[in-house]
C-alpha cells in the first residue's frame, strides 16, 4: 500500500506492472466475516433476462463514486470489459473528496459471470491491501424483481486497519459499500431506461446513508476458498 496527499488518477496505470506480480493477500477466506448489502432496484418494469440489459458499466467497474475510489483496470488499454485474472489499481480517498489521504493498492478479478438470472464479478485483495478477502458486486433476478448486492468475505488485513477496525475501518467500509450499492442502482436505471429507469445518469455526489429497502445480512463466517478463474 502506498500513501499520498496527491491524487494520482492520471498515473494509476504506472502501478499496474508492480501490482500484477503480487499474490493474493490470503490463501483461504475460511473464517472471515461474511456480509451482504442488498437492495431492490426500483425499476417499474424489471427485465426478464439480464443478458438483455446494458451492464457495460458494471463490467468496467463503474461501481464506487469517484470521490471515494478512483481506479485503473487492466482491461482499459484494450478497450474491453474485465475478465478473470485482471488487476485493478485502486486509489481510495479518505475522507471522500479532493482533500485528504490517498491510499493506493490493488485487487485481482477472480470471476466474471453474466447469465439470464445473475450478472456480476468478484475480486480478491492483493498483498498490501488494507483489507484481506473478497468482494462481489452483482445484479440478480428473483421472483420477477431485480436486486443489486455487494457481498464481502473480508476482514481488516494490515496492522493499522485492524487497530482502527472498531472506530474507522469497519464503519468506513460499510459506508463505501452502501454508496456503491446506490451507484449500481442509479447506473442500471440510467443505462436501461426501457425498464422504467431514468434517461440520464443520476449524480451520486449527494447520496448519504443506506439505500431505500437495503437489507444487511447478519455476519456469518466464511467457509469457501477463493479460486482464480
Amino acid at each position: 500500500m502506498k500513501i499520498s496527499l496527491r491524487d494520482r488518477e492520471r498515473t494509476l496505470y504506472e502501478y499496474l506492472p508492480g501490482l500484477k506480480g503480487l499474490p493474493l493477500s490470503f490463501e483461504s477466506v475460511s473464517g472471515l466475516p461474511v456480509k451482504t448489502l442488498r437492495t431492490r432496484v426500483s425499476a417499474p418494469m424489471p427485465p426478464a433476462d439480464l443478458r438483455e440489459c446494458d451492464l457495460d458499466f458494471l463490467f468496467r467497474y463503474d461501481v464506487f463514486p469517484p470521490e471515494i475510489l478512483k481506479f485503473f483496470g487492466e482491461w482499459e488499454p484494450d478497450d474491453r470489459a474485465m475478465r478473470g485474472g485482471d488487476v485493478i489499481v485502486q486509489e481510495a480517498h479518505i475522507p471522500p473528496g479532493r482533500v485528504g489521504i490517498k491510499l493506493l493498492f490493488g485487487v485481482r478479478v477472480l470471476g466474471v459471470y453474466h447469465t439470464a438470472a445473475a450478472a456480476g464479478f468478484r475480486y480478491g485483495t492483493l498483498a498490501g491491501h488494507p483489507e484481506t478477502g473478497t468482494n462481489e458486486f452483482a445484479f440478480t433476478l428473483e421472483d420477477g424483481a431485480l436486486f443489486a448486492s455487494v457481498h464481502t468475505v473480508a476482514a481488516p488485513g494490515l496492522f493499522v486497519s485492524r487497530l482502527l477496525a472498531p472506530v474507522f475501518t469497519r464503519p468506513y467500509v460499510a459506508f463505501c459499500n452502501g454508496r456503491a450499492l446506490r451507484r449500481m442502482e442509479a447506473n442500471f436505471l440510467a443505462h436501461n431506461p426501457r425498464f422504467g429507469g431514468q434517461t440520464h445518469p443520476t449524480r451520486s455526489g449527494g447520496d448519504r446513508g443506506q439505500p431505500n429497502g437495503t437489507v444487511v445480512a447478519a455476519p456469518e463466517r466464511g467457509r469457501a476458498r477463493a479460486e482464480e478463474s
